[in-house]
């Protein structure tokens, strides 16, 4: 199994060198798990069976599994029957999230933006008064994952994972630049759209950066409780998962932003507003919509 995931990886870096550690282990797993159910070998029959595999896709429930596997199907082979089921499927999933809903099973868990930022004020004080290994990685894990600090540092998905602190490579990793107090991001979901991005890094949360680059002998800026390096990115979920009371990163992303657009209409009745006015929800805010 180990071997089968690791060459699958392999191909998918070869394709495209700026998957992010945890794109790389969702696509590598789907394709794995897809491989084994139709009983198929090898990296050439991802593209050999595709009439066969996108018949089988087709039987699954989730439409948003369907869409990830697809993505990844398409980043392996390059087959465009693969990325035209991909778009359906990314309408659908889009049409769902127009709806605005929270799921059942994370209703579970939901806590609000103020209880976040007092999970996070916690984690800080508490490494503050105790400075030990776990509890400045936790207080760095609240500074980047919460969004505590709202647009200063809005949460990204599980990206600081990788980041690094010292011997890093500028155009490959994502890392710390001190000079200019930025977090960079060269290894994430949508690189190969938007590029390489920064993240200034707000005052508040430099000084426990600077003390723990003296106390870490890693390389990276988040390391496990019995000092892996570097974190796993299905370790900082579980440990975000701990920390916040359940919330995984994705939910406390759709907290964050939840919070910041509270004031805005709902978007299906901005796309059918958009709709009797004869332009997009886009168009509207864009040329239409005055802040001044």
């Amino acid at each position: 199994m180990k071997e089968v995931k690791e060459s699958i990886q392999k191909a998918l870096l070869s394709k495209r060198s700026t998957l992010s550690a945890s794109t790389l282990k969702t696509y590598s797993t789907l394709l794995y798990t897809l491989q084994k159910r139709m009983s198929g070998e090898g990296i050439e029959w991802y593209e050999k069976e595709h009439e066969a595999i996108l018949k089988h896709i087709q039987e699954m429930p989730i439409a948003q599994t369907r869409k990830t596997l697809l993505s990844a199907l398409y980043v392996l082979t390059g087959i465009q029957s693969y990325k035209e089921e991909m778009s359906k499927e990314m309408k659908t999933v889009n049409e769902k999230y127009t709806q605005q809903k929270t799921s059942d099973k994370r209703k579970e868990h939901l806590i609000s933006y103020d209880e976040v930022k007092s999970i996070h004020n916690d984690l800080v004080e508490k490494a503050k008064k105790n400075p030990t290994h776990e509890n400045i990685v936790n207080a760095l894990i609240s500074y980047t994952s919460s969004g505590a600090l709202g647009v200063q540092l809005p949460p990204r998905r599980l990206e600081y994972a990788e980041m690094k602190m010292k011997n890093f490579h500028a155009e490959n990793d994502n890392f710390i630049d001190w000079k200019r107090k930025l977090f960079v991001f060269n290894r994430y979901k949508t690189y190969s759209k938007h590029g390489s991005q920064t993240i200034p890094i707000p005052k508040e949360v430099m000084p426990l950066l600077t003390k723990w680059k003296k106390a870490n002998n890693s390389d990276y800026m988040l390391i496990g409780e019995r000092g892996e390096s570097p974190m796993a990115s299905n370790t900082l979920s579980r440990r975000i998962k701990k920390l916040f009371r359940g919330n995984s990163q994705d939910a406390l992303r759709s907290i964050f932003l939840s919070n910041y657009y509270k004031d805005i209409p709902k978007l299906q009745e901005m796309n059918e507003l958009s709709e009797n006015m004869g332009h997009s929800v886009s168009s509207a805010l864009t040329y239409y919509v005055k802040k001044d």
